[in-house]
């Protein structure tokens, strides 16, 4: 497979290996997903939509079998202005 290159934000490449059908895209996050039995019409799709990130959540997700190979370099590094509210409504320092 070789990993292309892409100007999304949110998708930052795209591997396609047409022998297995398989669609490997690693996120701005740092995930990677690998996506099974796709198309290369789909394939070809992504690449040319207008956005990357809308294609994967309203195409790729609810039609094709995922797996994360990688989870994201941000999992559980970011805090919300609510839970910072919340600790410090109960005296917890942060």
């Amino acid at each position: 497979m070789q990993r292309s290159r892409t100007d999304a934000s949110c998708v930052r490449s795209v591997d396609y290996n047409a022998a297995q059908a398989t669609l490997e895209i690693a996120y701005g996050s740092g995930a990677v997903d690998r996506y099974f039995g796709v198309p290369p019409d789909i394939v070809d799709a992504l690449e040319a939509a207008p956005s990357r990130g809308t294609f994967v959540v309203t195409v790729l997700k609810p039609r094709y079998r995922c797996d994360r190979l990688t989870p994201s370099r941000r999992a559980f590094t970011w805090r919300t202005p609510r839970m910072r509210t919340a600790r410090a409504g109960r005296g917890e320092t942060m």
